[in-house]
């Protein structure tokens, strides 16, 4: 926005109608020198006027605080991050009810985890508290099961890290609970500093319609690690946002925020598009050997620990990034002591399946997916099957 300029084409107005009423000079329009010298004043005073307003603006907004910086945001079209609590959907395969049983009908048939049981994790002795959001049934043939839940404080406090949510007040002590991704979905509100920034970095010095503006306005929202930016991806004066998430996948109302965000500082006529990466599912199945000593509990810790590694691996893969089958058996062998050897007849894995939407193909090793594509681990029940 302009603070203090008057409109360009008032002082061409201005100018010839001065010039017509006090000199002899009749020719003022284009292609006269009377024309030539009012658009290099134009020019100039147009830059004047451009640094003057930068200037004054960066003095105003420099110098306010709390709710005054607000009103300067709201005037340069800028509105400051809201606090947001962490979320996390079932479909983000994240935090998981789970049984070391055969599977959940071992223990009582027909279990649902209903909305409102609370789970928590503890930091320094203090709960970090989160409820089911949806009543998740637990099949009686399976062993785990995903669910939505919600943090009962607002704000980054109650972001955690993998494997720390492990407590719940389900009836059933027999089933477990886990994340097994980190929970970082929420935010405190944005400080003045950093609300500061985005002002004059996002409209001041007029950064609007570029990759560096999409990038911030994107990367503003809790969840969101990075972007892929694809100009003239669908067409002339059209650009495709693919959003990099801090979990394996990414939600529709991350996505939705993301957009509302790039509509903001988008161009005129530019159609932008944010979207998810094309997901591509993975699963495995493995030879395993283990050492001659290796006890019936060792081998069992072995495979979660396999099907862990494997997990990680995968869904830690970056858009495009190519899947690598050989270091992933390194991986997957140092995963635990009593791994003899994994894999046969020179094959690490005796299959490795790659799966798009309903449709599932054979890879005989490494795969390189387009640079649209995440690789991830399919959310099956048998994503790792052990032979």
């Amino acid at each position: 926005m302009s603070l203090f300029a008057k409109d360009s084409s008032l002082i061409i107005k201005e100018a010839e109608e001065f010039m017509i009423q006090n000199t002899p000079v009749n020719s003022t329009g284009p292609g006269s020198k009377f024309y030539a010298l009012l658009q290099i004043l134009k020019k100039h005073l147009e830059e004047a006027y451009t640094t003057f307003d930068f200037n004054i603006a960066i003095g105003l907004i420099y110098g306010a605080r709390g709710r005054y910086l607000d009103y300067l945001g709201d005037i340069f079209g800028v509105q400051r991050t809201r606090p947001y609590t962490a979320t996390v959907d079932k479909d983000h395969s994240i935090v998981k009810f789970y049984t070391t049983k055969a599977n959940f009908g071992a223990i009582q048939s027909g279990m649902t985890v209903t909305r409102g049981t609370k789970i928590w994790a503890l930091r320094n002795e203090e709960r970090v508290e989160f409820v089911v959001t949806e009543n998740l049934s637990l099949p009686d043939g399976d062993t785990e099961a995903y669910a939505s839940v919600k943090a009962v404080e607002l704000g980054a406090n109650s972001n955690t890290q993998p494997n720390t949510i492990i407590y719940h007040n389900f009836a059933q002590t027999e089933v477990l609970v886990t994340n097994i991704n980190s929970v970082d979905s929420g935010s405190d509100a944005e400080t003045d500093e950093n609300y500061r920034y985005r002002i004059i970095n996002q409209k001041l010095v007029g950064a609007t319609s570029n990759e560096t503006a999409l990038r911030l306005a994107c990367l503003q929202i809790p969840g969101i690690a990075d972007i892929g930016y694809f100009d003239k991806h669908y067409g002339a004066a059209t650009t495709a946002i693919i959003v990099k998430s801090t979990t394996p996948t990414v939600t529709a109302a991350t996505l939705a925020r993301a957009q509302l965000e790039v509509d903001k500082v988008k161009g005129s006529g530019m159609n932008v598009l944010v979207i998810a990466p094309t997901y591509l599912s993975m699963r495995f199945v493995i030879d395993v050997r283990y050492l001659e000593n290796a006890s019936t509990q060792e081998k069992s810790v072995a495979r979660e620990n396999i099907t862990i590694a494997i997990t990680d691996y995968v869904n830690n893969l970056d858009i495009g990034q190519d899947f690598n089958a050989n270091k992933l058996a390194s991986i997957v062998v140092a995963s635990h002591p009593k791994i003899k050897s994994i894999g046969k007849a020179n094959k690490y894995f005796d299959k490795i399946y790659v799966k798009r939407s309903v449709i599932e193909v054979e890879t005989l090793g490494d795969y390189i997916p387009s640079e649209t594509q995440k690789l991830i681990m399919s959310t099956e029940t048998n994503n790792i099957v052990f032979v």
